[in-house]
């Protein structure tokens, strides 16, 4: 009896050794399998409409038009900001499974460093692919306004880009740690979408909006043609020191006229957008979406002329490792040396 229970014993331990070597084996196949390039991949991206969710719709029709992945096919899927793409890359990631994202910048670095409050811990397995486009937050008021510089937005009703967005995140920073206004002390944001804050100008609800996009912005070029407003510039001193703490951000000079009523030249502050995917995507998958989408710039650019590909902006805003099928391409263009 006792030694047919050893016995029994015996054989129920082998049994259970083999069934977890077997689910191993199937777990790191299936995660292999999954990262390959083939079937349908997600793109994550910003809100239907947007700049992002239009450059990501072009993107994945480029792959699926492409006759170098003909099995892959790349699935926009849109979602509430560039903190959810991150987070849906990185579920991801722990599924085995391939993905990209359109995210901003600066959530991207924050998060991957484990900086962002709204989603606690580091999310140190996204890599970035390119940096493909920006916006500029382009501070606009009436043209009979008091307001002439950024200190005069003390005591101001500001409409922006509701908390936890790239435009709120740069201009609360920025005021703050070059012109000493904290939000909701020194002025009041009013948390709104681009229509209403530019309707919250025309009727006076609002003193100052702040309106994004690559300039000439349409946001501002409409407002510009039907009410009289005036654009306020950034002190460019002040702007190179924000800068100096904030690599993935930047400015950019706009020259006067370049909207109607524009009488000088203006600094404005900027953030970036990337394609961004995680450390266990395929090479291959990874280097051919980018050689697609180097080769077809021009046709991108003609989607969305927000979208921007070429070797001096490329990596502009890019503090995250970059993905070797990024690498890749960038060693073969000149753009990062060989090592």
């Amino acid at each position: 009896m006792i030694k047919n229970n050893k016995r029994k014993l015996l054989m129920s331990v082998l049994l259970i050794i083999v069934i977890s070597v077997i689910a191993g084996c199937s777990e790191n196949s299936n995660k292999e399998g999954k990262n390959k390039s083939s079937g349908i991949v997600p793109l994550y991206s910003p809100g239907v409409g947007g700049t992002n969710y239009i450059i990501s719709t072009g993107i994945g029709k480029m792959i699926d038009d492409s006759s170098e992945l003909s099995d892959t096919k790349l699935s926009t899927q849109s979602t509430n900001g560039s903190s959810e793409i991150i987070k849906s890359v990185s579920d991801d990631y722990d599924k085995g499974s391939a993905a990209f994202g359109t995210p901003a910048s600066d959530i991207a670095t924050e998060m991957y460093e484990g900086e962002w409050e709204e989603l606690p811990g580091e999310f140190d397995e996204i890599r970035a692919v390119a940096r493909i486009s920006y916006a500029a937050n382009h501070v606009v008021v009436p043209r009979d306004s008091s307001v002439e510089s950024f200190e005069d937005i003390e005591g101001k009703k500001v409409g922006m880009a509701p908390e936890g967005s790239s435009p709120y995140n740069f201009m609360t920073k920025l005021l703050e740690e070059q012109y000493g206004l904290t939000v909701e002390e020194d002025y009041e944001v009013i948390p709104l979408g681009n229509p209403d804050i530019q309707d919250g100008i025309k009727d006076g609800s609002l003193d100052v909006g702040i309106l994004t996009g690559a300039a000439p912005a349409s946001l501002v070029t409409e407002l510009a043609s039907t009410e009289n407003i005036k654009l306020i510039s950034a002190d460019e001193d002040k702007m190179e020191s924000f800068l100096e703490n904030y690599p993935y951000y930047d400015s950019i000079t706009v020259e006067k006229g370049t909207y109607d009523g524009q009488e000088q030249e203006i600094t404005l502050g900027l953030f970036q957008t990337m394609l961004m995917t995680h450390e266990d995507a395929d090479e291959d998958l990874v280097y051919t979406v980018m050689k697609e989408m180097w080769d077809q710039a021009d046709d991108l650019k003609e989607i969305h002329p927000d979208f921007e590909i070429d070797e001096d902006t490329v990596l502009d805003g890019i503090e995250i490792p970059l993905h070797p099928g990024a690498e890749k391409l960038y060693e073969e263009e000149g753009i990062l040396d060989e090592e």
